[in-house]
């Protein structure tokens, strides 16, 4: 009787959770979106007008900008801030060839994060973050967000970028692009 009680109560947890945090509980943007926008707390603000929750995000940029501090979102604490309120769950963080050694350097001397073949992944509240180089990108089955930061890519690597996102590489609803295309901040 115990067993059954435990079995039964362990596959409604189950069910709980695939309820709570499964795929339909996923909001994308419709229609796509592509924006331009001027600050960091600029994605955030479109994020939360666009409804869109639970969701991937690949940041191509050189800082992913984590910063638990304060409830109202800024430059600084934007991600972690959409991270908490369930907005994004995993992001994936590509950082520019140029500063791949460095990010490595830094990344090793932290013991919260772990080393899997050349991705560095850290464990966040409902996810992870995944720090690599666009090499090493992997196709999700659904939908992801995109943000670009334009000013620490060079243009081939941007090139790069697009070919992901135009050769289907990259599923996405939603895509950001910060800074001066030229690399001018």
């Amino acid at each position: 009787m115990l067993k059954t009680a435990t079995i039964l109560l362990s596959a409604l947890g189950v069910l709980l959770l695939c309820v709570f945090y499964g795929p339909h509980q996923r909001r994308y943007a419709a229609p796509p979106v592509v924006r331009d926008v001027a600050r960091y707390v600029d994605i955030y603000h479109l994020w939360e007008q666009e409804r869109v929750k639970g969701r991937i995000l690949y940041l191509f940029d050189r800082r992913a900008f984590r910063s638990d501090r304060g409830t109202e979102a800024t430059d600084d604490n934007y991600l972690d801030l959409a991270v908490k309120k369930g907005i994004v769950r995993h992001v994936f963080h590509i950082v520019p060839a140029s500063a791949w050694a460095e990010v490595q350097k830094n990344l090793r001397g932290d013991a919260r994060f772990s080393l899997t073949d050349g991705v560095f992944v850290l464990p966040m509240e409902e996810g992870r973050l995944y720090v690599t180089t666009i090499d090493r990108i992997t196709a999700q089955p659904e939908k992801v967000l995109v943000v670009v930061n334009r000013e620490v890519w060079s243009a081939g690597e941007l090139a790069q970028i697009s070919r992901l996102m135009g050769q289907g590489g990259l599923k996405r609803d939603l895509v950001v692009f910060r800074g001066d295309a030229a690399g001018n901040k």
